[in-house]
């Protein structure tokens, strides 16, 4: 999981744990604030939307989608919540990015989510009013089925906290809802089923889950009934468990469900697969996912000359762009890469694609740069950067550059409208295109003009060869039409609203087709070229007149060859080039070598092919018969008109400001948190409760643990602001807690094992401000005293009495930097980089006489020499000093390996104000899962494997690393050092650490250590 920040860690960290030392130092990317906006809230029958002010427009469209889908599903459900749908909507994935709803940082691959404990529906508007739809249509099965499912927030926050919805049975049912079933499934479940990587349903993850849990949804709709779904969403309510529910649902086990599903998908995919030709068969591979170990080379833009593609891939575990030969597929350079700094926070790889310029000297992509829509580009030779180009807009994809190099057109969002722009990199000089709308200033002498301006969706576009038209694909939405008045107490009220084309603005996105769109961008003349079935999608130029396209009539994607008439308005000839199993896309054109290239889906990834010699292989015939038709739409919706609705409450239809009010996220409170009472210690109470505004910015926390008296109790409450860019937070504790241990909360090593109580209390306060995603500076401030209270046995030997105590107070800033892009696998990071400076003096106050200055130094790096596998290093370094000195600690399983904690007491240089420490770890994998039958079917995995060696020594004068022994061998004097090997897996959601270390000087080896833990690797 990404923390995205480091106050509510902070907060959380205090209220959670024991009080732990403020020079307690951590990790993780930040969420930067940039978009502080003023945010309204729309009141329909069934949902509160809250939006930006300046996205009314699309509020209103989103509420006549909502609402018409929430009669829908409450019809096919037979259910309906008891309360109003918070739905938060945003205007772009830049802002949704930002929200606070979510702690975790949402990259492009999540496109909305529903927070389960209040069922709040979020989601951004991307470019595409189809997808748009689809995802809400999504989250809001999501919605429904956690109102059936856990009921009030008090049922999901109280019961059964282990309880989890499977997967294929929640995103299933979600797609198979939102969508039907439509040509993508059809591609997953078809290429699944003929390559041999169909998963059983209890063990399938990642995107395929979806794709698989759809299938499984329409089997059980066909047949079983559709009335089974919701029945089986009322019967998770009651048991809890999925095996019971299709034991009395469907007569069926899990394993049954998946041998009937498995002969299912295997029938739907065998029959037409024989009339399929593999990509391989008819062009010329350039990348193989397989051998590669990745899982996507995609978006290909072929140089002019066609000897080398741009594009996009995650051969390195990230989307980056790459530079390759179209000749021999052989890599030649990373051009730029992606999601490790803030210049490239995200390439955008999923819906857009690079652009070379017509010299093929340069490419130009588009990147989230900083929280903003930047178009860049780069040398080809070096790749160097030689623009970077701020476009101002919510959203932007696909640049293509102009056949003169003066322009670069692109797609762009604005408020939840995406139209087509034109970047003018000369803009005094040359023709002004008549088709522009609108002239904006970008930055770096640049002006960018809006090309078209309707509530349809541009993608895709491409020059003609003479650079007067562009060819892009076209997804017509009609234009929503509603009114707003002003009542007679000033607040102003949705009279209607409605699309101009009644229901086709609603239905799913697969229902929608795209069309070819021929714009005279300097005479502002546009024709539109309708498929005969299914869309027409990013359009190449081959010639005047002729064009290369993305087809998916015949119910797969493939490309096909367009043929316009004498006019160049009409298509006089249209032929299918391909018939692939999986999909055939994004094509690519080199007129300078007739040479073709595109990208392939086939055996669960995207391949890069290539066809030399177009003016052939367009003539040929493709074998075999097309897929047909695979669409399975979800029933149209319940006749229902916003309008009628919006006239029949009070308060419905209002639009007015977001104000923040709290609401519980989670509390052990709910359900009666834990309650004891005994003779000696009298009432005892554990709560925590976690409150914030619907948006997440304002943050409450509480935490109440009663043990008889207050002054033996844990009592804290913090709060947080984390709605600007610069996040703060404050907070008061207190907390009693008794130990039998040589190490105290403010760094202390005594003498031996000692019983004592502490008792610590005081209040905090702390700023943290983000560079970037992936760098912060944060200052700390805690003012607080710490009692220590020692005790011995009485002479009787069996009770505790108190033997002298000790107050230190104290005022400790604590001034933090952090650098942080590493991305997580399954036990941990497994690439990019870590770094953490730390200073932290400590402040003698209120006649405490503590003294000392604390400083940490934590660098980790992590390489992937091969898909799975990881190298990683830690190097660690800590000072203290004063007259009272911190003191460091190694040992046991986060340090040195080979030794126990406590080894200190009998070998030097393992405790002292003064550390170093280096971890060298080599993780590979072993099992991807282990499953048992008896006495029910569980498992754990992956299982995964490591070979470490540890190095470090703390001290505090005179050390001397290395050094000859008695019989002048070389090796360790007083650095510790161990290797050896450890495993690694899971158990639900806790990470299992086994390492059994062996000690080492360099000249021989020791004793043996076992370690278990419970944590990620570091």
């Amino acid at each position: 999981m990404m923390y995205n920040r480091c106050v509510a860690a902070a907060l959380a960290a205090l209220l959670v744990l024991a009080a732990a030392p403020a020079d307690a130092y951590y990790f993780g990317r930040n969420k930067v604030q940039t978009a502080n906006v003023a945010r309204r809230v729309l009141v329909t029958p069934h949902f509160e939307i809250t939006h930006a002010a300046d996205a009314e427009e699309l509020a209103v469209r989103a509420a006549i989608v909502a609402e018409r889908t929430y009669a829908e599903y409450a019809a096919r459900l037979g259910h309906e919540p008891e309360r109003r749908i918070p739905f938060i909507l945003y205007s772009s994935h830049t802002e949704f990015a930002q929200t606070n709803v979510a702690d975790d940082l949402l990259g492009e691959g999540t496109g909305g989510f529903t927070e389960p404990v209040r069922n709040r529906m979020v989601l951004p508007y991307e470019e595409s009013h189809a997808d748009f739809v689809h995802v809400l249509r999504h989250e809001l099965v999501h919605v429904f089925m956690f109102d059936m499912v856990f009921g009030s927030s008090r049922s999901t926050a109280s019961r059964s906290p282990f309880f989890r919805i499977p997967l294929w049975f929640a995103e299933g049912l979600a797609e198979w809802y939102s969508s039907g079933w439509d040509p993508g499934a059809e591609m997953y479940l078809r290429d699944a089923a003929t390559s041999g990587y169909l998963w059983p349903l209890d063990q399938v993850g990642g995107f395929l889950v979806y794709k698989e849990g759809q299938a499984a949804l329409r089997m059980i709709s066909e047949r079983y009934g559709e009335e089974k779904i919701p029945e089986m969403c009322r019967l998770l309510n009651r048991s809890r468990g999925m095996d019971r529910v299709l034991d009395a649902s469907l007569g069926l086990d899990i394993e049954a469900l998946d041998r009937i599903f498995a002969r299912y998908v295997r029938g739907l995919a065998w029959p037409s697969y024989g009339s399929f030709e593999e990509p391989e068969d008819i062009a010329r591979r350039l990348t193989d996912h397989r051998e590669d170990e990745d899982g996507a080379n995609f978006r290909p833009a072929l140089s002019p000359d066609g000897s080398q593609i741009a594009f996009f891939s995650d051969r390195d575990g990230l989307m980056s762009l790459y530079l390759m030969s179209a000749i021999d597929g052989r890599v030649l350079r990373r051009l730029a890469r992606g999601q490790r700094a803030s210049r490239f926070e995200s390439l955008h790889p999923y819906r857009s694609r690079p652009a070379f310029s017509p010299d093929g000297r340069e490419v130009a992509f588009v990147a989230r740069s900083g929280n903003a829509e930047t178009l860049h580009t780069v040398e080809v030779a070096t790749g160097a950067s030689t623009r970077d180009v701020r476009l101002g807009l919510d959203g932007a994809s696909s640049p293509a550059w102009s056949p003169d190099g003066r322009r670069i057109a692109l797609v762009g969002t604005v408020a939840g409208r995406t139209d087509l722009y034109l970047l003018d990199l000369a803009p005094d000089g040359g023709d002004v295109p008549a088709a522009a709308s609108a002239r904006a200033p970008a930055a770096g002498g640049t002006a960018l003009l809006r090309l078209t301006d309707d509530a349809g969706d541009e993608s895709g576009p491409a020059w003609s060869p003479d650079g007067s038209r562009l060819a892009f694909a076209h997804n017509p939405v009609a234009e929503v039409r509603y009114q707003f008045t002003v009542g007679a107490d000033g607040e102003r009220r949705l009279d209607w609203a409605r699309f101009d084309d009644g229901d086709a603005a609603v239905q799913p996105g697969h229902r929608q087709a795209s069309r070819l769109v021929l714009l005279d961008v300097f005479a502002d003349r546009r024709v539109e070229l309708a498929a005969p079935a299914g869309s027409w999608r990013e359009p190449v130029w081959i010639a005047d007149g002729e064009l290369c396209v993305v087809a998916d009539g015949d119910g797969a994607e493939n490309l096909a060859r367009l043929q316009l008439d004498t006019a160049g308005e009409a298509a006089a000839e249209v032929r299918r080039l391909t018939n692939v199993p999986g999909a055939a896309a994004h094509p690519s054109y080199a007129p300078g070598a007739d040479r073709l290239a595109f990208a392939a889906f086939r055996e669960g990834g995207w391949d890069l092919f290539a066809v030399d010699g177009w003016a052939a292989w367009s003539r040929r015939e493709p074998s075999g018969t097309p897929a047909g038709q695979v669409a399975v739409a979800p029933p149209p919706p319940p006749d229902y008109e916003l309008s009628s609705a919006i006239s029949d409450a009070a308060s419905v239809g209002m639009i007015k400001d977001y104000h923040p009010r709290f609401s519980i996220d989670m509390s052990d409170a709910l359900g009666g948190g834990a309650v004891s009472f005994s003779p000696q210690a009298g009432l005892g109470m554990a709560n925590v409760i976690n409150l914030s505004d619907l948006l997440g910015d304002h943050r409450l926390s509480f935490l109440v643990n009663v043990y008889g008296s207050l002054s033996d109790s844990d009592l804290a409450a913090s709060y947080a602001y984390l709605k600007r860019r610069i996040d703060v937070g404050v907070g008061l504790f207190h907390f009693k807690n008794y130990y039998n241990t040589a190490v105290t909360s403010v760094g202390e090593l005594l003498p031996d094992d000692t019983f004592f109580s502490e008792r610590n209390y005081g209040l905090f306060a702390s700023a943290s401000y983000p560079f970037s995603t992936f760098r912060r500076v944060s200052l700390e401030l805690q003012a607080f005293a710490s009692e220590r209270t020692a005790y011995s046995l009485d002479p009787s030997g069996t009770l505790l009495v108190a033997d002298g105590s000790r107050t230190d107070t104290l005022l400790q800033p604590t001034l933090t930097y952090v650098h942080d892009s590493a991305y997580y696998g399954w036990y941990g990071p497994v690439t990019g980089s870590r770094l953490l400076l730390q200073f932290a003096p400590s402040l003698a106050i209120g006649g405490g006489t503590l003294d000392r200055r604390t400083a940490v130094l934590d660098l980790r790096r992590y390489w992937l020499p091969a898909r799975g596998n990881t190298l990683a290093l830690r190097v660690l370094a800590a000072a203290s000093t004063g007259d009272d000195p911190r003191a460091f600690v190694l040992g046991g399983p986060f340090t040195l390996r080979g030794y126990d904690f406590y080894d200190y007491r009998t070998t030097s240089h393992l405790a002292g104000p003064k550390i170093a420490m280096a971890n060298l770890e080599y993780r590979l994998p072993l099992l991807d899962a282990v499953y048992f039958g008896w006495p029910a079917r569980w498992g754990f995995g992956p299982v995964g494997a490591t070979l470490f060696l540890d190095l470090g020594a703390a001290w505090d004068d005179a050390f001397s690393p290395f050094g000859d022994d008695a019989a002048g061998r070389w090796g360790l004097r007083d650095l510790r050092g161990c290797f050896g090997i450890g495993l690694r897996t899971r158990l639900g959601f806790l990470p299992l650490k086994f390492d059994w270390g062996r000690r080492t000087d360099l000249r021989s080896a020791g004793g043996t250590e076992f370690q278990f833990s419970i944590g990620p690797e570091f």
